[in-house]
């Protein structure tokens, strides 16, 4: 007489864990033949097959390759000519996970994100870390202000400066500036170190000004991909257009914070 039972030996996760059960159906006899004993294939399928720790550490290689590809610009996929990103939300949260527990890592701040929920991916992010609610928001804001003064969310097509659509600069926004978070965390995290080191003089002088300096090239490399990545999504768009979409507010905010320093 023969029934089911699961075989978790030939169970696979994935990383957001939603793949299936695998069945199988095995001859009873065989189960009982010992205390210790294994169906008859397990040895075959189960010699050469990575151990049970290796999927997980494969998918924090993979977290970390996602994150050094949208560190160094958009790539297709997803940014492609007028794509909708309808299948990047899972990658949007993983990464968003990532970059927010490596920068709690280098500000020494606690664990925003713990290892279990940042395998798992998904919502669970936004359900435990109000960082995350905090950037995702901030994100969108963002992407709300362009779209309404050079995108479609308020123009007609003809005073369009860049043909995009809100859902469009919510995913760019997102991709292309949460890779930045590590890096300006770095820098914000080795100038907190700084303040407290009993260093003086022109040393400690020139290691500000070194910081600072790298927390504008972060700003510009990121405006930089932003650029990239709108190209990318409309390439007939005029190059002129995106380069002023991004310039105009970029100076408009640069202009505020230096009036507000001289008063």
């Amino acid at each position: 007489m023969r029934s089911t039972y699961l075989d978790f030996s030939a169970w696979k996760t994935d990383p957001l864990g939603i793949l299936p059960v695998h069945w199988q159906a095995c001859n009873e006899n065989q189960r009982m033949t010992s205390p210790n004993s294994t169906p008859a294939n397990s040895s075959s399928e189960t010699e050469g097959q990575p151990s049970a720790s290796e999927p997980e550490e494969e998918r924090r290689l993979s977290l970390f390759d996602e994150w050094v590809q949208f560190l160094s610009g958009p790539s297709d996929p997803p940014f492609s000519a007028g794509t909708s990103f309808s299948d990047s939300r899972r990658t949007l949260f993983r990464l968003l996970g990532f970059t927010l527990g490596l920068s709690g890592i280098l500000i020494g701040a606690s664990t925003v994100i713990s290892t279990k929920d940042l395998l798992k991916g998904g919502e669970a992010i936004l359900l435990q870390s109000k960082p995350a609610l905090f950037i995702l928001v901030g994100g969108v804001c963002l992407a709300v202000v362009y779209t309404f003064f050079f995108g479609g969310l308020f123009f007609i097509p003809k005073l369009r400066c860049v043909p995009i659509t809100l859902r469009q600069a919510v995913f760019a926004t997102l991709l292309l500036g949460l890779p930045w978070l590590p890096p300006l965390a770095l820098v914000v995290g080795i100038a907190t170190q700084l303040s407290r080191a009993a260093v003086a003089g022109p040393i400690k002088g020139l290691i500000a000004f070194v910081l600072i300096a790298l927390e504008y090239v972060c700003g510009l490399a990121f405006m930089f991909n932003f650029y990239r990545g709108v190209r990318a999504l409309h390439p007939d768009c005029p190059w002129w257009r995106v380069s002023a979409s991004i310039i105009i507010p970029t100076s408009f905010i640069g202009g505020l914070y230096l009036i507000s320093q001289i008063l």
